[in-house]
C-alpha cells in the first residue's frame, strides 16, 4: 500500500512539473526543447527556436512531429537530432528520402540568425 501511495504522489508532482514546464513554453519564458517521445506530439508552442532530438525517433512520422515544434507560427527554426547508431542511420536515410531534405552534419558553429529573427 505504501509503494501505492508514493507511485500516486511521483505521478502528482510528475504531472505538476510538465504542466509548469509547458506553462513557461506558452508564457515564452523557455525557447529551446529536448525533445522526446513524451513531447513530440499534440503540443502547440509558439516561439520555440531549438527542438534537440536526443534521441532519434524510430519513425520518420515521430521525426516530423517532433522537429515540427521549431520554427512554427512565424518564428525560424533549428532541429538537432543526436545520431548515435546504424538503426538511427537508417531512419535518417528514411526521413531524408521521404521528405526530400539533406539533414546535413551540425557545423562546428551555427549562425544565430539561421535559427532566431531579427
Amino acid at each position: 500500500m505504501r509503494s501505492n501511495k508514493r507511485k500516486g504522489k511521483e505521478t502528482f508532482h510528475s504531472n505538476y512539473f510538465r504542466i509548469k514546464i509547458y506553462e513557461g513554453f506558452k508564457q515564452f519564458k523557455h525557447r529551446i526543447l529536448v525533445a522526446t517521445e513524451i513531447f513530440g506530439r499534440g503540443i502547440d508552442i509558439e516561439k520555440i527556436n531549438i527542438v534537440f532530438n536526443f534521441d532519434m525517433p524510430t519513425e520518420s512520422d515521430s521525426y516530423l512531429h517532433r522537429v515540427g515544434r521549431a520554427g512554427r507560427f512565424g518564428t525560424k527554426g533549428l532541429a538537432i537530432t543526436f545520431v548515435e547508431t546504424e538503426e538511427d542511420k537508417k531512419v535518417l536515410d528514411e526521413i531524408q528520402k521521404r521528405f526530400e531534405v539533406k539533414i546535413a552534419e551540425l557545423p562546428t558553429t551555427i549562425e544565430a540568425s539561421s535559427y532566431m529573427n531579427n
